[in-house]
Parts: C-alpha cells; structure tokens; sequence
C-alpha cells in the first residue's frame, strides 16, 4: 500500500540523515 511504501521511505530517509548528521559533523 502507499502507506507502508510511505513509511518505509521516511525510515530510509531518517537513517540517511542521521548518517550525514554524523559524517558531517551537524548537531
């Protein structure tokens, strides 16, 4: 469904952030 397509998305995209926020040193 959308929404799990959704969800799965959001959870790719706040592990990659969290990923750049540690490589670059942010926050």
């Amino acid at each position: 469904s959308l929404d799990a397509a959704f969800a799965h998305y959001e959870a790719e995209l706040q592990k990659t952030m969290k990923k750049n926020e540690r490589s670059n040193g942010f926050l």
